[in-house]
């Protein structure tokens, strides 16, 4: 299906006519004879592909082919910037070009002097900097990574970031639900965070934190002592499953009350935010496994005694 009328009014109006990247003007008006004046320049580019197909830049995606025409699904471009951004698809990602389109026409609106929501656009803030923070564009590969004691050596200073800037936002109070899911989403990431540093190291020049295994250092030969760090390493270990699990369960919460009234289509096609478990490390299955959390684990099921490997109940 062709894009719609309604669609290219739509883009080019909060667009203002102009490249959301470089923001040059996309309609040519040298004034030459030679050449012809008023020619339109700009190229309506899709966010994610037209096409399910690894041919169509971005176009692997459970957006559905009849919704990739729409206005939500586009972005204007100049031409040299819609080449760019599909030659580059790791450095241009969907979630990315979602952030620029709207920030761009944030800014046509400001210029034009229109008054702004500031409830909208404090929301959309905070909507797209924990997009960012937790990557959610490449949610399994990051979580399977975390879920392994595996953490990104920058996601700490996002997370803090993130926690920061809510701290000293003034929030309006418009929509209590959808403030009460982020707090809760800022709450519980800190809380992994602090926890998952408590007992892990970075090493100069590595990318990632990993556990500090101090059980592995003992040259002790008391096998009480030895026996103690393992099993203080294993409660670790434990524990930041459930306080991941906690995190996911938040960020579903959060997804939940963006989709009812800010963004409907907010991560729409990926649904639920699941823990990707690609090694089947829990339950020693060796099968790759998601798993969805539906409850806050609490302080008495992190203060509670180790039990059998696998047995993190999440119902």
């Amino acid at each position: 299906m062709a894009i719609q009328n309604r669609d290219v009014k739509l883009l080019w109006g909060k667009a203002a006519g102009r490249c959301s990247i470089c923001r040059i003007p996309l309609v040519s008006s040298t004034g030459d004879s030679e050449v012809p004046s008023n020619v339109i320049v700009g190229e309506m580019a899709h966010i994610v592909g037209e096409k399910h197909s690894t041919n169509s830049p971005r176009g692997i995606s459970k957006l559905p082919e009849e919704n990739r025409n729409d206005y939500a699904n586009l972005i204007l471009l100049c031409p040299n910037d819609h080449t760019i951004i599909d030659k580059d698809e790791n450095e241009w990602p969907v979630e990315r070009l979602h952030v620029i389109k709207r920030e761009h026409e944030l800014w046509v609106e400001e210029q034009l002097g229109s008054k702004l929501d500031e409830k909208t656009r404090i929301y959309d803030d905070f909507i797209d900097r924990v997009a960012l923070t937790f990557e959610l564009e490449h949610w399994e590969y990051l979580c399977d990574n975390l879920f392994r004691q595996i953490m990104p050596v920058d996601f700490p200073d996002g997370v803090y970031q993130l926690g920061f800037e809510h701290f000293r936002a003034i929030m309006p109070g418009k929509e209590p639900d959808f403030e009460t899911a982020l707090e809760a989403l800022i709450v519980h990431s800190r809380v992994y965070v602090d926890h998952y540093l408590s007992e892990a190291k970075m090493t100069p020049g590595d990318p990632r934190i990993m556990a500090r295994r101090r059980y592995r250092d003992d040259t002790d030969e008391d096998f009480l002592k030895h026996q103690a760090l393992v099993d203080v390493h294993n409660k670790w270990e434990r524990n930041c499953t459930m306080l991941l699990f906690n995190c996911v369960h938040a960020l579903n919460l959060f997804a939940d009350e963006v989709r009812k009234k800010l963004r409907p289509n907010f991560f729409i096609r990926q649904g639920k935010f699941c823990v990707h478990d690609f090694m089947g490390l829990m339950g020693a299955s060796m099968v790759e496994t998601w798993h969805l959390p539906e409850r806050y684990f609490t302080k008495e099921d992190l203060d509670g005694p180790l039990r059998e490997s696998g047995d993190t109940n999440t119902e």
